[in-house]
Parts: structure tokens; sequence; C-alpha cells
């Protein structure tokens, strides 16, 4: 895979032949070399017209599948990593998918895993947590959970990224996410990834415990650890300022 010629190849695929929301796929090419390019409005509107194209309002199309490969190697060449993350997880993680087979476009995101994985490691905070919520939505256990934890521990020291590290874990694998959880339910842990670690708990149908009580307790009001990025994990990936979290993982 060339990440100096992330779009080589784009204008062998049949998009003409291809659907998304609205219609016939022949725009994407255009969109997806957009969002290399050094005009940032020309960019944001290319995101936001894929959004509404092959990500439409959760749905997803034919044309999705064939976009994930050239989105997958624009994120790890660097061209708008978050938000094209972003993208992929959503696409990943949608069950409501129509004119193509079920299931492939996330087994597309999965298959970029080689790609996608390696980001996890960025030296930007915000692109290693979009990508550990990405990943863990490709479903693809076998792969993403081993890299999700190795990441969860002593190695990370950014609290919203542990947060969602331990979310990816719990999405792939409840009762080792609550293995997790277990580590960081005490107050010296950091307060939105003990909200996490709450949750995990729950997601693993863990029994209600004192330790969960008094720390539901210790962190209410529970507005200022949310986020504007918290539609992420969906709960608990607020930005906090201390460290801790140490998975358990098999």
């Amino acid at each position: 895979m060339d990440l100096m010629h992330p779009l080589d190849g784009l204008d062998a695929r049949p998009w003409s032949s291809l659907s998304h929301a609205y219609g016939s796929a022949e725009d994407i090419p255009g969109l997806l070399r957009d969002l290399t390019g050094a005009d940032v409005d020309a960019a944001d509107e290319a995101l936001s017209e894929l959004y509404g194209s092959v990500l439409h309002q959760g749905t997803v199309y034919a044309a999705s599948a064939e976009a994930v490969p050239f989105l997958a190697e624009l994120a790890a060449a660097g061209h708008r990593t978050a938000d094209v993350l972003a993208l992929l997880g959503g696409m990943a993680e949608s069950e409501d998918e129509y004119g193509v087979a079920p299931g492939a476009v996330r087994a597309a995101v999965a298959d970029r895993l080689p790609l996608l994985l390696p980001l996890l490691a960025s030296p930007e905070p915000e692109v290693r947590r979009t990508a550990a919520w990405a990943v863990s939505h490709t479903r693809a256990a076998a792969i993403a959970l081993p890299a999700l934890c190795a990441r969860g521990g002593d190695e990370e020291c950014e609290p919203s990224v542990r947060t969602e590290v331990l979310a990816g874990i719990t999405r792939l694998d409840p009762q080792g996410g609550a293995a997790a959880a277990a580590a960081v339910l005490d107050p010296s842990q950091a307060a939105g990834v003990r909200m996490a670690a709450v949750f995990a708990s729950l997601d693993a149908g863990v029994p209600w415990t004192e330790p969960m009580h008094a720390t539901m307790l210790s962190l209410l009001p529970a507005d200022p650890l949310r986020s504007d990025q918290d539609w992420q994990s969906g709960r608990g990936s607020g930005s906090v300022t201390s460290a801790g979290l140490a998975p358990q993982c098999p």
C-alpha cells in the first residue's frame, strides 16, 4: 500500500455503476480528491458530502464499501485522519444497509485494519481516540482486540484515549472489558475512565457493586465529564486531565 499515492486506482473503479444515498456514485472520486487538497473549505465540504452520501443518516450503500479502501489510505497518509477515521467507524458500525450485501461495508473496513491499527500510536491524542473507536466497530476481535489491549497499558498517558480504548475492548470482549474495568474503579483513577469502567461492567452483565455505586456518586454531576466528542463511544468518552487505565486483557 503506497501511502504517497493513496488514491492510486481511484478512476479505475466503476463509480458510475454504483449508488449511494443520492443515486450515482460518480461524484465520489472528486470528493476524495478534495480531501487531499490544500483548500480547507473544499475539504470540509467534501467530508460533509461524503457523510451525506456514503453514510446517510447511518445507512451504508454499495459505494460505501467501494470508498473504504481509499478512505483508509487517506487516513493512514494523514489526510484529515481523525475525521476520516470517524467516517470509517460510522460505516463499520452501521447495520442499516441498502443495496449492498449484509456486513460488506464492515468487512471492507476490517480488511483495512493493517492500515488503521498503527494509528492507535499516532502522536495526536484525537487520532488515537478516534482510531480506538473506529477499529472496535469492525468486530474483528482477533485482530483489533490485541492492539487495543496493548494500547490500554502504561504506554497510553491520555485519559480520554484510555477511556475510548476501554470502551473498544468492552465492545469486542465484554468480559475482558469488565476485567479491565475492575482495575480502575477507585478514586486514584481519572474520572472519565472510572465512569467508562462502570458502563463496561454493566455492559458485561456484572451485578451492581458497592465500588460501582461509590464511583457513580463520586462523579456526580456527570455533565462536566462529557465532551463534544462523546458520540464516539456513546458514553463516558469525555476529556479529563488525570491518567489511569491498565486493562487486564487476555
